[in-house]
């Protein structure tokens, strides 16, 4: 067998190794539903008070970009509208 073969043959994961695979998915997407369903319903308001305090910070930090600069923004570009004094 040559070495090739046998390098391919050890990166493929084991049945054991798929099922440990699986079986991490499952919890994440067990833990991505359980998010949406029960913790995020709870906290919607304390999502968006850090929502809002995010885009604050991007809007006014000290690496805020000037007024003009494009926005991406659901695959359409777009300029922005905020009219700053110079």
């Amino acid at each position: 067998m040559s070495e090739r073969i046998r390098s391919i043959r050890s990166a493929t994961p084991t049945a054991a190794g798929k099922q440990r695979a699986d079986e991490a998915l499952q919890t994440l997407l067990d833990g991505f539903q359980r998010f949406r369903n029960d913790v995020f319903p709870e906290q919607r308001e304390l999502f968006s008070k850090l929502a809002r305090a995010a885009r604050a910070v991007q809007q006014t930090g000290p690496s805020a970009k000037p007024a003009g600069h494009v926005h991406h923004l659901r695959g359409f570009a777009h300029r922005s509208r905020i009219d700053h004094p110079e």
